[in-house]
């Protein structure tokens, strides 16, 4: 309290990597509050990305009387503030982690009030955690920049899903999913078969039991790695990999359109190396034939005959509903797990008309 920082200056945590201070995007004039790795081309994190400053060395960030961090502009005007208003101290201070978390502190207790790794930005970086609380269904969400210019809330966004059978989904405007990743099974997302083990070093999901809090999150062996995981403008995660201060790495995962969440609709099954690239589960046609025909997949597939759900007699014949075993398919989004052996699930899918398929991990 009592000090600021005034557009061009900076604050420098103690590993000297991160800085929080004010920065332009790329073909922009624009001034925003932002933290970054080792320059403002690594933005890790943004204040006031939708109030953007309009004019140069004019912002200003301080703690306010109420205890807040926040941003001014030229006028003294608020754009930005750490908007705490639970049990807020008067007596504050901000500090910037060697992690890159810039944290609101509560003088008289030392308790973290605020943290910038709570309100992320379009990036997740080590220690970082993507949660989900069952209680609530509070989520902590990664944001794109609604494009390299701008850093103003984009069009696309991850969360954490399932804190049951936890797995990221990504989304176009916060409520149509366009990715999974598949549930997690202790070590990888089970439906990223990019993710191998490998380049998952380092992730952990854990579960706060007391409020049913799950957290995503990865650390890297040694300080002289860093790596950050970014969500684009369009829509695909980007990974940098740095090791003793330089890019050694960078990858953006864009895949295909059979990773496109529901391409071919209920039942279909989706194959990009084949023409067309949709085709109905074997047992199933197309719902709509016209439609299918004109590659709309959508409205999916369904059942050319319905289940016998248990024994059924037909004349001298009895016949029983079986499964047929499908390899590289994504698990479905409507899953339950059971912890059973493999024989137990078949079974036991088998014995409930409304189970479909199963899969054994």
């Amino acid at each position: 309290s009592g000090q600021y920082i005034t557009d061009p200056h900076t604050l420098i945590s103690p590993n000297s990597v991160f800085k929080l201070g004010f920065f332009s995007p790329q073909n922009s004039s624009n001034r925003y509050l932002g933290i970054w790795y080792l320059s403002d081309s690594n933005v890790i994190w943004v204040a006031n990305r939708n109030q953007p400053l309009k004019t140069s060395s004019s912002g200003t960030v301080q703690i306010s009387e109420d205890g807040n961090l926040v941003v001014l502009d030229s006028n003294k005007r608020v754009v930005w503030s750490s908007n705490v208003t639970h049990n807020i101290a008067t007596n504050s201070t901000a500090k910037l982690l060697e992690t890159g978390n810039l944290v609101l502190i509560d003088d008289a207790t030392g308790e973290s009030m605020w943290e910038s790794f709570r309100h992320p930005c379009h990036a997740l970086v080590p220690k970082m955690k993507l949660s989900i609380t069952q209680k609530t269904y509070e989520k902590v969400r990664i944001t794109s920049w609604r494009s390299p210019s701008d850093p103003s809330l984009g069009y696309y966004s991850a969360t954490l899903e399932r804190p049951n059978i936890p797995e990221v989904f990504y989304w176009i405007n916060e409520t149509q999913p366009y990715y999974r990743t598949g549930p997690w099974n202790g070590q990888i997302f089970i439906g990223s078969p990019q993710m191998s083990r490998g380049y998952l070093y380092g992730w952990n999901m854990m579960n706060d039991e007391d409020d049913g809090t799950v957290y995503l999150s990865y650390n890297l062996p040694s300080q002289s790695y860093f790596a950050v995981m970014t969500l684009n403008p369009q829509g695909h995660p980007t990974i940098e990999w740095w090791r003793d201060r330089k890019l050694v790495w960078r990858e953006v995962l864009q895949g295909n359109s059979c990773d496109r969440y529901g391409h071919c609709g209920a039942f279909g099954s989706c194959n990009w190396q084949s023409s067309p690239i949709c085709n109905c589960l074997s047992g199933y046609k197309p719902k709509y034939v016209e439609e299918w025909n004109r590659k709309n997949w959508t409205s999916g597939c369904v059942r050319s005959e319905p289940l016998q759900c248990g024994e059924q007699t037909n004349g001298s014949e009895v016949s029983k509903d079986g499964f047929l075993r499908l390899e590289n398919m994504k698990v479905s989004d409507f899953v339950q797990r059971l912890d059973c052996l493999e024989d137990e699930c078949r079974a036991q899918c088998l014995e409930n008309c409304s189970c479909v398929a199963y899969a054994y991990d």
